[in-house]
């Protein structure tokens, strides 16, 4: 029988010690790996020897082309701009894990002086990174560089979203061209090159909604790694507005200017044939031109525009603009009394309530962006420009609303 004074389980980070769950203090058991892998979690899977996970992107597996068109969407781009653009605005700063410290104030300093001086295009960097938001991960390629003595960020190239891929175990991968000289192998759309150690510490990475994959889907494995962006849960309903446009453009083109009603004398093949040239022709041109026979009355020919009714109009106007948009931008920004007008009686707090449900948003967006950037980012730097230390600095946003009059004195 076992000791029960002893831990039952001495792999887990906690351990049950007669009924009191303790710390457990067996160094190995903090660097377990998790239960299972995220094909060992799902029913199926379609496996490649490489291991490389599939995209679980809706919008991307459906159709690759159409995507990038709602990308394009101002419905999309203007509230996708106006989130991102609310992080990437935001003061920033280097703070020390302990502020009493000399020693880490100074360095956190330092590292702020040298990221502020040398960051080239900051909004654009903080933009590229926020397209996690959209696509679920995003890259940046930082290159180091040594100036005054110091190890500072150099020149930055931004890695588009939908050719990062992830293996089964995490590891962060990149799909490549034939002419790629590095390593490659084959993946489930092209070839592929895993990123070495080295290559990856080049790397920020951020990602967005992350979570555990489906165990009857088995294209999601991926969120547990890529994240899942807007753009798959956008793609619904941006797919339906497309519909309803077609559908809106078709009856512009048939009764938008109007039914046309054309007569001819009854049993005149030859007027009938010409009354339809002439119709016809009618689209682009507001001159008609029809023959009269001899003894023929002069109201034998006539050409009728009937207006049709506009409710058809309307009832695809309210879909298309008053509906899906309006869902459309609510997924992207919580709300929409930032992107247009909100109808709201004397008094009412309803403009409050919006602007507080963007500024959570906001407030998300920059935590999760500032937790990126002090794993992805500040350590390295602080690493290679003061050694191994056993006190890490954090990137932090200012979420403090700006003050106007402060601002102006």
């Amino acid at each position: 029988m076992a000791n029960p004074e002893q831990p039952r389980n001495n792999k887990g980070r906690f351990a049950k010690v007669d009924g009191d769950i303790v710390p457990n203090e067996n160094p190995d058991a903090m660097v377990q790996p998790p239960f299972a892998s995220v094909v060992e979690l799902q029913r199926s899977y379609a496996s490649y020897y490489t291991k490389i996970l599939q995209r679980s992107d809706m919008a991307l597996r459906k159709d690759r082309r159409l995507q990038r068109q709602m990308r394009r969407d101002p419905d999309v781009m203007s509230p996708l701009f106006q989130r991102q653009s609310a992080v990437a605005l935001l003061d920033w700063e280097i703070k020390a894990e302990d502020e009493d410290d000399p020693v880490q104030v100074e360095q956190a300093a330092t590292l702020q002086r040298i990221f502020k001086t040398n960051m080239q295009r900051p909004f654009d960097f903080f933009m590229a990174l926020l397209d996690a938001t959209w696509y679920g991960p995003a890259a940046v390629q930082l290159t180091p560089e040594l100036r005054d003595g110091y190890v500072v960020p150099g020149e930055w190239m931004p890695i588009h979203s939908d050719t990062l891929a992830f293996s089964e175990y995490g590891d962060l991968t990149m799909y490549v061209g034939l002419k790629y000289e590095g390593e490659k192998e084959q993946g489930p759309y092209g070839h592929v090159h895993t990123l070495d150690e080295e290559e990856r510490k080049l790397v920020v990475l951020h990602t967005h909604g992350r979570q555990g994959p489906d165990y009857e889907i088995p294209e999601e494995a991926a969120y547990v790694y890529a994240g899942r962006g807007l753009r798959d849960i956008v793609w619904f309903y941006w797919l339906m507005k497309q519909s309803a446009l077609q559908h809106w453009m078709t009856w512009v083109e048939r009764y938008g200017m109007g039914i046309r009603i054309g007569t001819y004398p009854d049993g005149n093949t030859a007027a009938k044939d010409v009354m339809e040239e002439v119709l016809q022709n009618l689209v682009g041109d507001v001159s008609v031109v029809i023959p009269r026979q001899a003894g023929e009355s002069k109201d034998a020919y006539s050409i009728e525009v009937q207006e049709p009714s506009q409710g058809g109009a309307q009832t695809f106007a309210d879909l298309i603009e008053g509906y899906l948009a309006g869902q459309i931008k609510e997924l992207i920004i919580g709300q929409t009394a930032t992107t247009e007008s909100t109808t709201s009686g004397l008094g009412s707090s309803i403009g409050d309530q919006h602007a507080e449900t963007f500024r959570r948003i906001t407030e998300s967006d920059a935590l999760n962006l500032a937790d990126t950037l002090t794993k992805e980012f500040v350590w390295r730097y602080h690493e290679m420009n003061f050694g191994e230390t056993n006190h890490r600095p954090r990137f932090e946003f200012s979420l403090e609303k700006n003050d106007p009059r402060a601002f102006m004195e």
